[in-house]
């Protein structure tokens, strides 16, 4: 399992501050390397390739939350422009 940045870049076989276009184009080779059905056709090989396939994809997904900016905290206080209707 795949727990920290460091890992996920070592699984990926990344080395520095990889762009997030890097790492995923990285994760895209080795996932078409390590596909299961490419793979191999011995069951025993296949089963392999499943659980490598599995930590690129946990690598991917710690990479990218690493990477992607995170969303603006939303304000504290309501808006004060906000029209209220009108009862009739």
């Amino acid at each position: 399992m795949v727990t920290d940045v460091e890992q996920a870049k070592r699984v990926l076989e990344l080395h520095g501050e990889p762009t997030l276009a890097e790492v995923r184009a990285r994760a895209h080779a080795l996932s078409r390397h390590f596909h299961p059905k490419t793979c191999s056709s011995r069951p025993d090989e296949a089963e392999t390739a499943r659980a490598v396939l599995e930590g690129l994809t946990e690598a991917l997904e710690i990479l990218e939350e690493h990477l992607l900016p995170t969303s603006p905290v939303p304000p504290t206080t309501p808006p004060t422009d906000i029209v209220e209707p009108r009862s009739h």
